[in-house]
């Protein structure tokens, strides 16, 4: 999990650096400034560690969302809008499925923590019959 958040702020500072590039990207203004510590892009605090996060709203821009200044209005603008349009699209994909994994990785840790409570209670219950087993050996 450590891995897989020191990745994600990797790849945040490399969608950052690449939303400077050239000038040519438009961020909305919720994301244009600097982030507070531990607060994500969305705006949402991030919530401390066994906690799980408070539901999503839909995001604010609603429409088509422009990437792209144009400058010549040619074909080539067309097709990088529409390439980071597709991206955008991945991003949001991928986002989803890492909090749907999260919240599952949450489950199973919950279920692992029970079969480990039962393991140590039948442990704690094998040992005492072992006692009781080796004091009625020892009395016969």
């Amino acid at each position: 999990l450590d891995q897989i958040i020191q990745d994600m702020k990797e790849a945040e500072k490399n969608l950052t650096d690449m939303a400077k590039c050239c000038g040519l990207f438009v961020c909305p203004p919720s994301l244009a400034g600097p982030r507070a510590p531990g607060v994500p892009p969305t705006g949402v605090p991030s919530a401390p560690a066994g906690i799980p996060a408070p539901p999503r709203n839909p995001s604010p821009f609603t429409g088509p969302c422009v990437f792209l200044f144009r400058v010549t209005k040619d074909d080539v603008e067309e097709e990088i809008e529409q390439n980071l349009t597709q991206v955008d699209s991945m991003l949001s994909n991928l986002r989803s499925m890492a909090v749907d994994m999260s919240n599952e990785i949450d489950v199973q840790s919950k279920q692992v923590d029970s079969i480990k409570d039962k393991a140590v209670a039948n442990v704690i219950s094998i040992n005492a019959a072992n006692n009781q087993t080796t004091k009625m050996l020892k009395k016969a």
